[in-house]
């Protein structure tokens, strides 16, 4: 069987394509960060330092009464100019008996019309006991209030209201791709 030349040079190229496009990297707009609670949570205020400890698998009220942790998320696709948040999930985990409410409030001051005045989104889930899992509480961008679809700015922070036995195991930032 005879195959023309220009037949081949073109399968080739093709072919050559499909393998740079299935090797190539997700676009930055691809990005999800994800961090442990210990990097990226700690206790609100010094008053709450006795009862937050940070553990290996969780930030963690340890006392007897409410403590508030805050997580900060950075958004490194955010330096190009094109990137923006899309949503946050903050892990939760329960290691005491029966479920817990947490609520949780997420920040972002670059969000508003007037940039500078932060936007709140204030959440509340239950928890049930888990030592082991967590429970996911995630914030879309869409739900903010007067938000733009996408969140502009680096960062969102998020500060949570732990029960006793309750804690952050990690949190997650997408960025507009996701």
């Amino acid at each position: 069987m005879h195959i023309p030349p220009g037949r081949i040079a073109a399968a080739l190229a093709i072919a050559a394509a499909a393998c740079a496009a299935a090797v190539a990297p997700l676009p930055a707009s691809a990005l999800r960060i994800a961090s442990h609670a210990t990097a990226a949570c700690q206790s609100a205020l010094p008053v709450f330092d006795t009862q937050i400890r940070k553990r290996p698998l969780a930030v963690q009220n340890e006392g007897d009464s409410n403590a508030f942790v805050t997580c900060s998320m950075v958004n490194p696709a955010a330096t190009s100019g094109i990137n923006r948040i899309s949503s946050a999930t903050i892990h939760l985990q329960n290691v005491r008996s029966g479920t817990r409410s947490i609520s949780c409030t997420a920040v972002n001051s670059m969000a508003a019309p007037d940039p500078g005045t932060p936007l709140y989104l204030t959440k509340t889930v239950s928890v049930p006991r888990d030592a082991e899992g967590s429970t996911a509480l995630e914030f879309s961008s869409a739900e903010f209030p007067g938000s733009p679809l996408l969140l502009p700015g680096d960062s969102l922070s998020v500060s949570c209201q732990l029960q006793p036995g309750t804690g952050v195991t990690s949190t997650v930032l997408f960025n507009n791709a996701n």
